[in-house]
């Protein structure tokens, strides 16, 4: 059933291309490639650390299968690089030879800044308010955010760049980062959350916990620092697709926070926290925005008991959508609270509802825009898709099948048959509290709400991204609200919402080559490791690098919004 096209054709004339490269030396290659890859996943599995208690439970199918899944993985990336080279004829060229000129010329008048784009930037799209972005701009330590990525020589192809990134991940998950853990107990408050300051009455149908991991802890005793305290700015991360605190993907990002001064605050969203199955039928592959409210408040109420502290979102592949979408009706909220004091000239009619959570600014890496479409089969491409299915069908449904299907069976039985990850999708969305799928992408599609969007928004996306297409970007809008806007065109009608494109740095890794010569491009740039700073290293991503630049500049230009 899959075709490397469109309209379903297969490319006959570009397989006989690759008859010849079939021959003794690439089933060599193919060989080698596969035993270098059971070598490796067989040394991490030795080499593999004694993980916390509450973790042990689930990790142990984990290490059972880690070895074969190496192997497995490796040859399913070899297979997409074989097959990548008409797919990337077919890229969005004709997309971006409309538009991307277009952008760069309007966007280099309008930031004032003394870098022109770099080679390694595909598209730049920003926001009306000019004057606040150029400042943010110029906030940045130096010109990351303009130039792009620079990726290593031997890892330039798309699906190449996930080796070395996968084996630092993978090293670090073994690692471990001391969290401090907290369960907080979430429930269906959303008139609470959107009116009134009074008790929230438990759902027992939609109640359950998430879990939020601290670092470092706000108990200095668990970890000492003397460079934290309970006002230290925070990030909250939602991490991506089966992803948890210790892999949202990688952890890079937190030990870069940490070396910057943010307190890094992950929240894992109902059926990923591991040893933690669900003790409600309700559960979103993409989040639940009353979850994420609620998380908010128990950190300034109970974790940092300051309502002023900074704080950041950070969204990260799937886990974008429920920032985004979160964001948006709080920024709608508080339009329309402004546009109640200004009809009633007092603010008695608002004094007793409860305030609005405040994000200084946030950031979503690599989304996919559009939820009801991003994980088709001709989106998220080979072997990605077919890789995944398998693979959230036994984490969100098989470890939780009970529970699922004695609240509808029949549901759990289609989610089981699913063949892509947007079919999975689509049937699950009963267990996230909708009766159908329209309706469920209708509340909770992230791009119904982009122009309303006040809060300070960095979007990042690679042009070769084989999982969220960059021809996502300048898709119209099927919302008639949006007035046929492409969502590239709903980012510039927003004020502070900037999108940066690069032509490298696939889904997630970012790689950038070290600055050391012809030689030195050959390989990722690898920096010292923050926590382990006895001559340990870690590999350098563009796009984490990029997004704490951007939190550090946010908080000067728009450190005020904590206040409101």
């Amino acid at each position: 059933s899959f075709s490397l096209f469109d309209d379903g054709s297969l490319p006959f004339d570009y397989i006989l291309t690759l008859i010849p490269s079939l021959s003794l030396i690439g089933i060599i290659a193919y060989v080698t490639f596969w035993l270098l890859s059971w070598t490796l996943s067989s040394f991490l599995m030795l080499w593999r650390r004694r993980q916390p208690e509450e973790e042990e439970r689930s990790t142990s199918s984990y290490k059972s299968t880690a070895a074969a899944a190496g192997p497995t993985i490796l040859t399913l990336l070899l297979l997409g690089l074989a097959l990548d080279a008409p797919e990337m004829n077919r890229t969005t060229t004709s997309s971006r030879t409309s538009t991307a000129s277009h952008h760069h010329n309007n966007n280099e008048s309008s930031i004032h800044h003394p870098t022109t784009f770099g080679d390694g930037i595909y598209d730049f799209i920003q926001g009306h308010d000019t004057e606040k972005l150029s400042e943010l701009l110029n906030a940045m330590d130096n010109d990351d955010i303009l130039q792009g990525p620079t990726p290593p020589r031997l890892f330039s192809n798309r699906h190449l760049q996930f080796l070395p990134w996968l084996i630092q991940n993978e090293i670090h998950r073994q690692e471990g980062i001391p969290f401090e853990r907290h369960t907080v107990e979430v429930t269906s408050c959303k008139e609470w959350l959107d009116e009134y300051d009074d008790e929230c009455t438990p759902d027992p149908l939609m109640t359950d916990q998430v879990t939020l991991d601290v670092f470092p802890p706000f108990d200095a005793s668990k970890f000492s620092t003397s460079a934290f305290n309970k006002s230290s700015p925070i990030i909250l991360f939602i991490p991506g697709l089966r992803c948890y605190s210790q892999d949202m993907p990688g952890n890079m990002i937190i030990r870069r926070a940490y070396a910057e001064g943010f307190r890094s605050i992950v929240m894992n969203r109902r059926g990923h926290t591991p040893g933690m199955p669900l003790k409600a039928p309700r559960w979103n592959l993409f989040g639940d925005t009353n979850d994420l409210e609620q998380v908010y408040w128990y950190i300034k109420e109970e974790l940092a008991h300051d309502s002023r502290v900074p704080m950041f979102l950070h969204g990260i592949s799937s886990g974008t959508s429920v920032g985004v979408s979160s964001l948006g009706i709080w920024d709608e909220r508080r339009r329309r609270r402004q546009e109640q004091r200004q009809g009633s000239n007092t603010t008695s009619t608002t004094s007793s509802k409860r305030p609005i959570p405040t994000f200084v600014a946030s950031l979503a890496m690599v989304p996919g825009y559009d939820i009801s479409k991003v994980m088709q089969r001709d989106r998220f491409r080979f072997p990605y898709n077919q890789l995944f299915v398998p693979l959230v069908q036994d984490h969100f449904v098989q470890q939780n099948e009970d529970i699922l299907r004695s609240y509808n069976s029949k549901a759990v039985d289609r989610i089981l048959s699913a063949q892509t990850l947007q079919e999975f999708v689509d049937e699950s969305v009963v267990f996230a509290g909708y009766q159908n799928k329209q309706e469920y992408y209708k509340q909770t599609n992230p791009i119904n709400n982009i122009v309303g969007l006040t809060t300070p928004l960095l979007v990042v996306n690679a042009a070769d991204d084989p999982c969220c297409l960059v021809d996502n970007i300048y898709e119209t809008s099927p919302s008639s609200h949006n007035n046929n806007m492409t969502y590239a065109d709903m980012a510039r009608a927003s004020p502070n919402t900037m999108i940066v494109v690069t032509k490298t740095g696939t889904h997630c890794p970012f790689l950038d080559a070290a600055n050391a010569g012809w030689f030195g491009q050959l390989f990722p740039k690898m920096i010292p490791d923050p926590l382990n700073p006895n001559g340990r290293y870690m590999l350098d991503s563009w796009g984490d690098r990029v997004a704490i630049q951007y939190y550090k500049a946010a908080l000067q230009v728009y450190g005020d919004r904590r206040f409101l």
